[in-house]
């Protein structure tokens, strides 16, 4: 049952990347969902078909009705040695379908399973923008390193910010809920944390062009209402980036 959940819940995902709602396109698209949800489908389908052979080679009488199903019949059509060479073949390609997407998890968008409860777990419990009061007399650091105020590149940014972007689902829902973008102005709060990552990719940390790329005046459309991180999935704070 809870293989056949999952299939209709993955397929649900899958048809939606082709018939996106506007959140998802808004600003950038993240390619990649679509072969990796494809390889989840193809591995529980391959776990049924193995299981189907497995039963067709030595029935057990369990409760297992799609595999039972599939193994009444394909004891009815295929010889035993078919059976059991398909119940070898079948269980080492479920096998290396379902270790090939743990093995891709990390390299492809699928990483938001581990970043995601990381980035939550590291969340500022209290909600919100908490930047710190910005002391605009002050011109010179502590080391005598003349102020940087605000962020320009990915560099200016904390561990947390970074781990945000990285962490960024791309769904758009902060995208949604920005009065900002909403309204027409040039602030998308899902553009700042996909160029954010897309920068990351790169490795483009000391790139001055990233407050070129966002647009200097697109910052200062921002309310600060929070809205956005109110609804992040992954607890990701685009005001405070």
């Amino acid at each position: 049952i809870a293989g056949i959940l999952m299939f209709f819940g993955v397929l649900f995902f899958l048809v939606r990347r082709f018939f996106p709602p506007e959140r998802l396109t808004a600003r950038a698209t993240r390619k990649g969902f679509e072969r990796m949800e494809a390889l989840i489908l193809i591995t529980v389908i391959l776990g049924f078909v193995a299981e189907g052979f497995r039963l067709a080679v030595e029935p057990t009488g369990g409760s297992e009705f799609v595999g039972n199903a599939l193994g009444a019949f394909l004891r009815e059509h295929c010889d035993p040695d078919a059976r059991l060479f398909g119940f070898k073949l079948l269980w080492w390609v479920h096998g290396l379908s379902g270790s090939a997407f743990l093995a891709l998890i990390a390299w492809t968008p699928m990483s938001h399973m581990l970043l995601g409860p990381v980035n939550s777990a590291l969340a500022n419990r209290r909600n919100g923008v908490n930047l710190p009061a910005i002391d605009f007399d002050v011109e010179e650091d502590a080391d005598g390193n003349p102020v940087r105020f605000g962020a320009a590149r990915l560099a200016d940014l904390t561990q947390k910010n970074l781990l945000d972007a990285s962490a960024c689902l791309w769904c758009g829902r902060c995208h949604e809920v920005c009065p900002a973008a909403q309204t027409g102005k040039d602030l998308s709060p899902k553009k700042v944390m996909t160029t954010c990552a897309e920068f990351i990719a790169d490795g483009r940390f000391d790139d001055d062009s990233l407050i070129d790329v966002l647009g200097r005046e697109a910052m200062f459309n921002c309310t600060t209402c929070a809205a956005c991180v109110q609804v992040c999935p992954v607890s990701n704070n685009p005001a405070e980036v």
